[in-house]
Protein backbone atom coordinates (compact mmCIF):
# COMPACT_ATOMS: atom_id res chain seq x y z
CA UNK A 1 0.00 0.00 0.00
CA UNK A 2 1.23 3.73 -0.88
CA UNK A 3 2.12 5.79 1.84
CA UNK A 4 1.63 9.62 2.45
CA UNK A 5 4.79 10.22 1.63
CA UNK A 6 5.86 8.09 -1.20
CA UNK A 7 6.41 9.68 -4.55
CA UNK A 8 4.35 7.08 -6.27
CA UNK A 9 1.58 8.30 -4.45
CA UNK A 10 2.45 11.83 -5.48
CA UNK A 11 2.19 10.82 -8.89
CA UNK A 12 -0.91 9.44 -8.33
CA UNK A 13 -2.11 12.87 -6.54
CA UNK A 14 -0.93 14.82 -10.12
CA UNK A 15 -2.78 12.58 -12.54
CA UNK A 16 -5.82 13.04 -10.36
CA UNK A 17 -5.37 17.17 -10.52
CA UNK A 18 -4.68 16.79 -14.01
CA UNK A 19 -7.70 14.18 -14.69
CA UNK A 20 -10.11 16.60 -12.43
CA UNK A 21 -8.77 19.46 -14.58
CA UNK A 22 -9.96 17.65 -17.53
CA UNK A 23 -13.38 16.41 -16.23
CA UNK A 24 -13.83 20.30 -15.67
CA UNK A 25 -14.56 19.16 -11.54
CA UNK A 26 -11.41 21.63 -10.65
CA UNK A 27 -12.38 22.30 -6.88
CA UNK A 28 -9.93 19.78 -5.63
CA UNK A 29 -7.00 20.06 -8.48
CA UNK A 30 -4.87 22.88 -6.48
CA UNK A 31 -4.94 20.97 -3.04
CA UNK A 32 -4.21 17.46 -5.00
CA UNK A 33 -1.22 19.44 -7.04
CA UNK A 34 0.00 21.10 -3.81
CA UNK A 35 0.41 17.55 -1.95
CA UNK A 36 2.20 16.03 -4.46
CA UNK A 37 4.22 18.62 -4.95
CA UNK A 38 5.18 18.53 -1.55
CA UNK A 39 6.03 15.24 -1.54
CA UNK A 40 8.20 15.54 -4.26
CA UNK A 41 10.13 18.52 -2.54
CA UNK A 42 9.84 16.62 0.98
CA UNK A 43 11.67 13.47 -0.18
CA UNK A 44 13.56 14.75 -3.21
CA UNK A 45 14.27 18.37 -2.69
CA UNK A 46 13.31 21.35 -4.44
CA UNK A 47 15.57 21.19 -7.65
CA UNK A 48 13.88 17.51 -8.61
CA UNK A 49 12.13 16.93 -12.13
CA UNK A 50 8.85 15.70 -10.51
CA UNK A 51 8.52 18.61 -8.55
CA UNK A 52 9.10 20.88 -11.26
CA UNK A 53 6.66 18.90 -13.17
CA UNK A 54 4.28 19.68 -10.84
CA UNK A 55 4.85 23.20 -10.51
CA UNK A 56 4.39 23.63 -14.16
CA UNK A 57 1.04 21.87 -13.65
CA UNK A 58 0.46 24.36 -11.01
CA UNK A 59 1.13 27.48 -12.53
CA UNK A 60 -0.75 26.45 -15.74
CA UNK A 61 -3.96 25.79 -13.50
CA UNK A 62 -3.73 28.91 -11.91
CA UNK A 63 -3.21 30.49 -15.85
CA UNK A 64 -6.69 28.58 -16.50
CA UNK A 65 -8.03 30.33 -13.69
CA UNK A 66 -7.26 33.48 -14.57
CA UNK A 67 -4.76 33.71 -11.15
CA UNK A 68 -2.04 35.21 -13.09
CA UNK A 69 0.15 36.13 -10.41
CA UNK A 70 0.71 32.83 -8.66
CA UNK A 71 0.86 31.45 -12.47
CA UNK A 72 4.21 33.43 -13.19
CA UNK A 73 5.72 32.48 -9.89
CA UNK A 74 4.95 28.33 -10.46
CA UNK A 75 5.65 28.78 -13.92
CA UNK A 76 9.08 30.62 -13.13
CA UNK A 77 9.93 28.20 -10.48
CA UNK A 78 9.46 24.97 -12.86
CA UNK A 79 11.66 26.81 -15.80
CA UNK A 80 14.36 27.73 -13.23
CA UNK A 81 14.26 24.09 -12.03
CA UNK A 82 14.47 22.93 -15.40
CA UNK A 83 16.59 24.84 -16.63
CA UNK A 84 19.45 23.95 -14.09
CA UNK A 85 18.66 19.96 -14.67
CA UNK A 86 20.47 20.33 -18.20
Amino acid sequence: MLGSKDPFYAGVLNNLALLYVQMDQTDKVEDYLKRSAEVYKTRFGDQNPNYAKVLNDLGNFYRAQGRFAEAEENLTKALNIRGTLH
